[in-house]
Parts: C-alpha cells; structure tokens; sequence
C-alpha cells in the first residue's frame, strides 16, 4: 500500500433526509390495534432497507481504512518489535544490576560494622584492662557496659549508581491469578470484593442458548429476547 492513502468520504446528505422522515414517522407511530401494527411492519422494512443502503454505501471506504490501519499496524509492529525486545533485554539487565550491586553494598556494609564492632570491642577491652591493671575497677566496667548498650553506628555504603537524565525506575503492583477456587471462596466470605469477579460471558450465553428455561445458575437468569427478522 502507498504511502500516502487518502480516503474519501461520500456524500450522505440523501441519506441524511431520509433518515430524518424514518424519524418523524417513528415518533408518529402508536401500534394499538391491526393497521397500526402494519404500519409499524413497514416502518421496520423501512429502516432495515436504509440500513442496508448505508452499509453497502461506507463498505469501500470502510474497507479501505480497514486496510489501510491493517498495513499501517503491521509496519508500527515490524519497526518496533525489534527494538522493543533489545529495550526488554536491556531494561532487566540494568535492573538486575542495580539489585545485585544493592545487595552487594549491604553485605559489605554488614562486613564493615561487624569488623568495626570487633574493634570497639577489643579496644574497650583493652581500655577496661588497662584501668583493671591501675585499680579501677569501677570505671572499668563502666567501658564495659557503654560499649554493649551503644556500639558505633555506621553510614552503610552506597554504591555508585549511573544517572541518566529523563530516566529513572518506576514500581507498579499488579494481582496474579494463583489459585481460582481460593479466589472464590474468599470472595464468597467478603461479597463486597465480589466486583472483582469478571464472568465470561460468552460461556455462559452458550449454557443459556443450550439449556434454555432448563438453564440454572446461582446468581445468572436466562432471558429470552425475541426480535423480528426483517428481509430487504
């Protein structure tokens, strides 16, 4: 397909008029007894050969704008898709670094408050030692015990992370399906989640076609909705 696709619309103003007396007549229309009845089954034959007349008149143009967004998608799709699994691949790597070298900087932080804790420890012990040794026993378990109740604190590390201007990290939460019956079952304990239940439909529109006043659901009705078949 070209490139360039223009798409013309056709003229509608007949069909616009003739829309226009449908209306008219439909308001005029009280169906209470034989002729009135008729009158509305013509009105029906009607409206049904217009709505023929203006498919078949959008058909091509519908046609080809139909097409035309088909070529269009499929171009968006052979451009992107590429690029798009090399971002993916890309955009978990970074990640997964930057967990990784989180981690990291954690376990050596841990490394050096242990070490530094050590420390403290053996210099308070010496400390407390040495005024043991002078007598003061007092004073030596005084060291003793400020350094069990406040050991040193200590600015954990942070590794150095690349910043990069317009990009940054975002969270979102999202809820995966586990367990169905689980998921019933709570709902059926807490009805105010039960909006949270999304019913596929067209199953069940396929046991009420089937079983039709036979159908029997909790909670589901099956309905009959009779409508009039109207040939042009």
């Amino acid at each position: 397909m070209s490139a360039d696709v223009i798409i013309s619309t056709p003229a509608t103003a007949d069909q616009q008029k003739v829309a226009n007396q449908l209306t008219i007549r439909q308001r005029a229309l009280v169906i209470d007894d034989a002729e009135s009845h008729g009158a509305a089954l013509v009105w029906l034959k009607d409206a049904k050969t217009w709505i023929k007349g203006v498919r078949d008149l959008l058909r091509e143009t519908i046609d080809l704008a139909n097409r035309a967004h088909k070529a269009a998608t499929a171009l968006r799709s052979k451009l992107i898709t590429p690029v798009q699994e090399m971002y993916d691949l890309v955009e978990q790597d970074a990640i997964a670094w930057k967990r990784k070298a989180l981690a990291e900087a954690e376990r050596v932080a841990r490394q050096q408050e242990e070490a530094q804790r050590e420390a403290d420890e053996a210099a308070a012990i010496a400390e407390a030692q040495q005024l043991q040794d002078d007598g003061h026993e007092t004073a030596a378990e005084e060291v003793i015990a400020a350094q069990v109740e406040a050991p040193a604190p200590l600015t954990p590390r942070t590794p150095e992370i690349a910043k990069v201007s317009g990009t940054h990290e975002t969270g979102r939460w999202s809820a995966v399906l586990k367990n169905q019956q689980a998921a019933i079952a709570f709902v059926a304990e807490h009805p105010e989640f039960s909006n949270a239940i999304k019913w596929d439909m067209v199953v069940m529109n396929g046991l009420a076609r089937a079983q039709r006043e036979h159908f029997k659901f909790d909670g589901f009705k099956a309905e009959k909705k009779t409508t009039m078949t109207v040939t042009t």
